[in-house]
């Protein structure tokens, strides 16, 4: 830009700070207005116009408007960006470069988010100084000065082979890759917004993403080829356009059996969740359960107790009756003793069942089934 209206002594090689450093402004920098480059086509319709006046005017106007486009670039343009300094190293021209060793490393420190760890960091040196001796890279930077296609180059790197199956640059091309897809601006994402809202019209605000997705694909492509009529008909679109209902067809095909998959996965769960839900009823109640027939073996023991206790009295005065020789006193002592064993009997007999209980439904919980056992059964019968 610069080289249209100022001297090639002020230009020359300058880069980055020097070329901001540039005064467009200073009349001792310019070329004579008829030596400006102003294009081929604008200096033959200026060439047309009859007055000289009218013809100087239009080429100061001309460099007016080359020093204000320069003025603004200087001041906008992020030249002096440390990012994009450092992405020069990408190109196959630094490759031998030896500054382009720590200019590789302050690029993996620029981005973070793709490097992430310091491990990474050294995996991606190690891969660039094996990069810059690589003779057979040669004829890709060969290939890249004729082509120029920079994204090329960097995936024909990523594909060298390592002779053992492998591929030679794993983390290098990652970086390379993450930092060629940095947007120059926001004007490609905005445009993409603005061209999605166009597609959502008044009868279209329901239109699916593949749908968009389908539609910019066809606008893509008209575009490529400048309108609808200069789009080549070859064979390959006439057999896509008779296949169109048959793979829409396919496709509510196979949406179909997704919904139906989904649909069985649903009820599977559904199932599932309520096995889940009854076996933990059914543990709640064998808790519950054997907290009962924990309570009822404690009044089971105390019942035992009472039995004994009225066999060892029954035995006492049993012994007491015998040495008085009193025999009314003999047969309550018999009587008692009696009842006392009937009792032990009776008690031993609940005893066993209720420990009979509390180990079913023991091994239940231990075994995460539970059930109502035969016994419990019977004991809410009781």
């Amino acid at each position: 830009m610069m080289l249209k209206f100022l001297t090639s002594d002020v230009v020359k090689d300058k880069e980055g700070v020097d070329l901001i450093a540039i005064n467009c402004s200073d009349g001792d920098n310019w070329l004579p207005v008829k030596e400006m480059d102003i294009g081929m086509g604008t200096r033959l319709a200026v060439s047309k116009v009859k007055k000289e006046k009218t013809r100087q005017e239009l080429r100061y106007a001309f460099r007016q408007c080359l020093r204000q486009i320069a003025t603004y670039m200087q001041t906008a343009l992020p030249v002096v960006n440390p990012v994009l300094r450092d992405l020069r190293c990408l190109q196959p021209s630094a490759r031998k470069l030896e500054q382009s060793k720590s200019t590789v490393f302050r690029l993996c420190q620029h981005l973070k988010k793709i490097t992430k760890m310091n491990d990474m960091c050294d995996k991606v040196q190690a891969e660039w100084l094996m990069y810059m001796s690589d003779v057979s890279l040669d004829p890709l930077q060969t290939e890249y000065e004729i082509s120029g296609n920079i994204c090329q180059y960097w995936f024909r790197v990523s594909e060298m082979p390592d002779g053992m199956g492998g591929k030679k640059y794993v983390n290098l091309p990652h970086v390379a890759k993450a930092a060629l897809t940095l947007s120059h601006s926001n004007a490609i994402p905005e445009r993409g917004f603005s061209i999605n809202n166009s597609l959502l019209g008044k009868d279209s605000l329901s239109l699916s993403e593949k749908t968009i997705v389908a539609e910019r694909t066809v606008k893509n492509a008209i575009t490529i080829f400048g309108s609808v009529t200069a789009v080549p008909v070859n064979k390959d679109m006439i057999d896509g356009a008779r296949k169109a209902h048959s793979e829409y067809q396919l496709y509510l095909e196979k949406q179909r059996q997704q919904e139906a998959v989904e649909l069985q996965q649903k009820i599977d769960l559904e199932e599932q969740q309520e096995k889940e839900r009854d076996k933990l009823k059914k543990r709640n109640s064998a808790l519950a359960q054997l907290r009962e027939e924990d309570k009822l073996e404690i009044e089971q023991m105390n019942e035992l107790e009472a039995a004994k206790e009225l066999i060892n009295e029954a035995s006492q005065k049993m012994s007491a009756a015998i040495d008085l020789k009193n025999m009314q006193s003999a047969k309550v002592a018999q009587m008692m003793l009696q009842t006392g064993n009937e009792k032990l009997q009776l008690v031993s007999k609940k005893l066993e069942a209720v420990r009979k209980n509390q180990k079913t439904l023991r091994d239940n919980l231990e075994a995460g089934y539970t059930e109502d056992t035969p016994a419990c059964k019977k004991k809410k019968t009781m």
